[in-house]
């Protein structure tokens, strides 16, 4: 993807945007993105997505008075974090896992600097948004000029412990 910015928002240029007059349209809009995310199997999943998958909702109300209003939501569907050791990853899922791993290592990093400067309630570090496209791509949450919220799915199984763990670790962290 080519990330290109304007007025400090960055996009993703030649995006298609589809106009969808209902909420059953968008969600069939969305259906038919989830078809291009890219599967493939590891040791440890049958059936593992290999990127992360964004979809932007813009909706845009006019009120009887003729005046618009506009909201943007963006949902983003993480592909989990692997170790390469226990998926015993090799060839195109080693590198597919490396990106994947490098690509949340940065909004990690990300995520503990916009804590840490919240808690200092100033700005001690710049938040790196610029590392990965995904952290471009959610820069206006990352910055704090929009609302930033997590859902995080685990597998409660003995075997992904130390994964569950470092996850809700890294989603643990308190935004405001």
């Amino acid at each position: 993807l080519k990330i290109i910015f304007n007025g400090g928002d960055s996009y993703i240029k030649d995006v298609q945007w589809i106009f969808a007059p209902s909420a059953y349209d968008a969600y069939k809009i969305m259906r038919y993105g989830q078809k291009k995310i890219r599967y493939g199997s590891t040791i440890i999943y049958g059936v593992s997505s290999r990127s992360h998958s964004i979809f932007f909702v813009n909706i845009v109300t006019l009120s009887e008075e003729s005046e618009a209003s506009y909201s943007i939501y963006k949902f983003c569907d993480l592909a989990g974090s692997e170790r390469v050791k226990k998926a015993d990853t090799h060839g195109i899922r080693l590198k597919e896992t490396q990106r994947i791993n490098t690509s949340l290592m940065v909004l990690g990093r990300c995520l503990s600097i916009v804590h840490a400067n919240q808690k200092a309630k100033r700005i001690v570090e710049l938040v790196p948004v610029r590392e990965s496209k995904l952290t471009l791509l959610i820069q206006a949450s990352l910055t704090g000029r929009e609302r930033l919220s997590m859902i995080v799915n685990i597998l409660p199984i003995k075997t992904f412990f130390d994964e569950n763990m470092n996850v809700l670790a890294f989603s643990a962290k308190e935004l405001s």
